[in-house]
Formats: structure tokens, sequence, C-alpha cells
């Protein structure tokens, strides 16, 4: 990491402070912690343009404006796309900027395989994950989707607050906090998917893209809320082993994801009709119970109006 934590802890200060001002412009989208052209950590909105409206610092950081459109087709990761300028309410920016309504922090829930020995940790093309880090802006990192296979990416911004439309859940437009943006590395159906780093270290659970970043919930915060941990190569027998060089064996001799696996492995389709199509992110254990489950996204395996942890949804008369 080129810069000090300290520093990235005064930008995140500063940007927290200035986005309960600048998240209620009726043109802004988000905003995030980003580097300028000039490789310094920088505030950086995203706007539906470069207005001159918007400062070009704020207590001594720079500001940067990135200029982002509308979700089209091309750009919805499973149901969930960038809220349209039309559906960020006035009363909705209001509400998500004091904290009372639509915010959230995660987008995931839990699948319990009907037997756990038809599951394994396998991330297919990529291999088992060895545990969890915590991104940091230049960080390589990659994923495995049911749709576009394996992919790399770098994390380019942190502590990304995002107006996301959630309404095909029944959610309505949401104000997602603290989130981990990616150069893009998805495309619809590869929700779900974990973002590991070069070492297979977890770093985030991949849930939406938008036309500049794919965004991810950071892994470490979430798997305290859910009271899971993952499953590991430390956690691998004999046994599990050797069904996992035979999920190796037919992903080499090109199987689909999209096919029926048995043992299931992470990276291929959830194939859950009710909640749409997406991929299987990690296998994580319960902290007290050691139950284990698939974690994915909730928009993923979750029915309508299911609500995930860290949801605070907006009220219907929004």
């Amino acid at each position: 990491m080129e810069y000090e934590f300290k520093d990235y802890l005064r930008v995140r200060e500063i940007k927290r402070s200035f986005e309960k001002t600048i998240l209620l412009d009726r043109d802004v989208f988000g905003c995030g912690i980003t580097r300028n052209q000039k490789n310094d950590l920088s505030v950086t909105v995203y706007a539906a343009s470069k207005s001159d409206n918007f400062p070009t610092e704020v207590d001594g950081i720079p500001v940067t404006v990135v200029e982002e459109k509308k979700a089209t087709d091309s750009a919805i990761n499973g149901h969930l796309r960038l809220a349209s300028l039309d559906k960020i309410k006035k009363k909705t920016r209001e509400a998500a900027v004091k904290g009372s309504f639509s915010t959230g922090l995660f987008d995931a829930a839990l699948i319990g395989p009907h037997d756990i020995n038809m599951v394994v940790p396998e991330v297919l093309g990529l291999g088992i994950p060895q545990g969890v880090v915590d991104p940091h802006i230049g960080m390589k990192v990659k994923k495995s989707g049911c749709r576009s296979g394996v992919t790399e990416g770098e994390v380019v911004a942190l502590d990304v607050s995002m107006f996301i439309d959630c309404s095909p859940m029944g959610w309505g437009t949401i104000l997602f906090l603290e989130q981990i943006g990616t150069t893009p590395m998805a495309k619809r159906g590869d929700s779900g998917s974990i973002t590991l780093d070069n070492e297979l270290n977890v770093v985030g659970l991949l849930f939406a893209n938008i036309q500049n970043l794919t965004l991810h919930n950071p892994i470490r915060p979430l798997l305290d809320i859910l009271k899971v941990g993952l499953v590991t190569e430390n956690k691998v027998d004999s046994v599990l082993l050797e069904k996992i060089i035979g999920v190796r064996r037919d992903y080499e001799n090109g199987k689909s994801r999209t096919e029926r696996w048995r043992p299931v492995p992470m990276g291929v389709s959830v194939g859950n009709v009710a909640g749409g199509t997406g991929t299987t992110g990690c296998l994580v254990r319960g902290r007290v119970d050691k139950d284990i489950f698939i974690l994915t996204n909730a928009h993923v395996a979750c029915p309508r109006g299911y609500k995930p942890p860290g949801l605070n949804p907006e009220p219907p008369s929004f």
C-alpha cells in the first residue's frame, strides 16, 4: 500500500462529512475515495455530468468528479443497477443522508445445502480461499462468476456510497454505504461471486455493476454480522480433497458453469428461480453451531421482500 493508513482515515473522515451535503445534489449518484490523476487520495463524486458547481477540494483534500450514466441492460448485474436520477427522490436523499431510511451495507444471504457432502470450497478456476484480507486502493483482485468466468480487476475506490435501484427486490432505492469499487469485472449473472486477491484471500462479495465500477460488499464486516467464518484450505481433509480434484477435472474438461454440478463448487450458477440466477460465492461455517452455508447475494438467493442484514429500507410512501 503506497499511502499511509492514517492519511486514508483522514480522507475518509472528510469524505463522510462532505457527502452529507453532496449526496443531496439532484445530479449526484454517489461518493467514494479514489486516487486522482496526480495519484493523491481524492474524494470522488459520481454525478450525471462534470458540473462546475462541484468544489475542486474540501478541507485541503482534492475532489474528483466522475461522469456516471444511467444504467443500461448491459450494465446490470443480476437485479440491481445504478438508480436513475428520477428514482432518487428528494425525500429518499434526505432520509438516506440522515440515516433514518434507505441505507444498506450488505446484499448477502446464506444458502443451507440439503447435504453438506454435496458442496466443496473450490472456487472454479482459482482454488480454495486462504483467508480474509482488507482492501486497499491499487490491490489486484479476481473473481470467478457463472457468467463471465474468471476475470481480473483492481480496487480503485473505497468507502463508496452509491444509490442503487433495488426495486425488483422490493427494497426501493438504497444508498449502499462503505462499499468497495473495482474496475469493471463482471456481467449479469456474476452476482454473488467472491472477490479475492492474488494470494486467494477473500476481499469482498460482488453485488452490482455501474458504468465505471463493479461494487462489492467488504467481506470482514459481512462475516462478522452473519456470525460465520470462511471454509478455507486448512479445513480440507483427504475425502474432501478427492471431491475437489474431481471438480477441477470437470472444469478443465470444459463443463459449463450453468450445468448441474455434484458436488457443487463455488463460481457456478445458483439457479434459484425465485430470486434469479447468480453465482455461488464461497462456503462459510457458523461460528457457534458450525453449520455449513453457501454465501451469495440476497437478490440472488432470496424472494422479493427478504431483508438482508444491514438494510434499512425506505418507507413505501416515498
